[in-house]
């Protein structure tokens, strides 16, 4: 009894080490994003945002994903979209109409708000908007 209750409180212990050691490491964090407008709901439903260490990593679709990393230099909320994607969406259009996703800038709101526009082009100065989506976190 006495070894079984060791072994129980060693694995908690080396549990919590590990869970500790990863959050000061930067594990995924997933934030649900619910569209604030019927028409964005009818394009994207519900949206997940992937981040690590507070950096946004990927914006999940229903049908795809674009995966994201920092735009080197900017601190306005710049990412590039690594590899360049066009997921479908809901409504079996894709996110950006003929060519793929390049860029991505958020703008995290007041109450849960969460902002992103995205964009297509070659560079930073030449981009063109595919769009802009308005997202709330649940309540």
């Amino acid at each position: 009894m006495k070894r079984h209750l060791a072994r129980l409180c060693i694995a908690v212990l080396a549990s919590s080490l590990l869970t500790a050691s990863a959050v000061a490491d930067g594990v995924k964090s997933v934030t649900l994003l619910v569209p604030q407008t019927k028409a964005i709901m009818a394009l994207t439903g519900n949206v997940k945002l992937m981040q690590r260490g507070g950096v946004v990593t990927a914006i999940v679709f229903h049908n795809g994903s674009l995966q994201l990393t920092p735009l080197a230099g900017d601190s306005n909320g710049g990412y590039r979209v690594s590899p360049p994607a066009n997921p479908i969406m809901s409504n079996w259009k894709h996110l950006c109409a003929g060519t793929p996703a390049t860029f991505v800038w958020f703008a995290f709101g007041i109450r849960g708000s969460v902002s992103f526009s995205v964009f297509q082009g070659k560079t930073v100065a030449a981009r063109k908007s595919c769009g802009d989506f308005n997202y709330s976190t649940p309540d």
